[in-house]
C-alpha cells in the first residue's frame, strides 16, 4: 500500500471521527430547533460517508500490494515486476555477412508463407546469430533484427 492510500484513507476515518463527536454533540444539544435537527442529520451522512470512504480506500490500497507468499512451490518474496534486462550488444561491431549484390528480402519469422518484413539493400553487413536449417536470424548495425534466407548470405572473408 502507497503512502498517499494509507494517508488518505487515514484521513477519511479522522474525518468521521470529527463528524461523528459533532453529531452526538448536536443530539445531545437541548433545544431541538429545525437547523440543529438538520445539523444533526448533515454530520451523521458525513461522518458515515468518511467512515465508508476510509475503509475502501484502505481496502483497495491493501489489495493491490504486492504479493509476498510463495507461489508454486518458491521460497521468498516475489518481485513487484519481472527484471528483464536488454539483450546485450557487444561494443564492437564485427559483421560476419553480408546481403548479396541484388539485396535480399527478409521476415519477422522463419516462414516464407508470411510477408515479407522489409526488403534489405545490396551489401549491408549483418551479424549472423543463429540458424534454423536453410534460415539465419540476423542483426544489423543499427539493432534490427530478421531472418534471412541463410544460403543466399555473402560470408565476409576480412574480420
Amino acid at each position: 500500500m502507497s503512502a498517499r492510500t494509507k494517508v488518505a484513507g487515514t484521513v477519511c476515518l479522522i474525518l468521521a471521527v470529527v463528524f461523528f463527536v459533532a453529531s452526538a454533540v448536536l443530539l445531545g444539544s437541548t433545544g431541538q430547533s429545525k437547523a440543529s435537527v438538520l445539523a444533526s442529520d448533515v454530520t451523521e451522512i458525513l461522518w458515515v460517508g468518511f467512515l465508508v470512504s476510509g475503509i475502501v480506500i484502505l481496502w483497495r490500497g491493501r489489495a493491490r500490494a504486492p504479493r509476498t507468499e510463495p507461489v508454486h512451490g518458491q521460497v521468498g518474496t516475489l518481485p513487484a515486476e519481472p527484471a528483464v534486462a536488454p539483450a546485450p550488444i557487444p561494443s564492437i561491431w564485427m559483421p560476419t555477412h553480408t546481403t548479396p549484390p541484388a539485396g535480399m528480402q527478409a521476415w519477422d519469422v522463419p516462414d516464407p508463407s508470411r510477408p515479407v518484413a522489409i526488403q534489405l539493400p545490396p551489401n549491408l553487413d549483418l551479424v549472423v546469430e543463429s540458424s534454423t536449417g536453410a534460415w539465419a536470424r540476423v542483426r544489423a548495425v543499427n539493432g534490427w533484427q530478421g531472418w534471412v534466407d541463410g544460403r543466399l548470405l555473402v560470408g565476409r572473408t576480412e574480420h
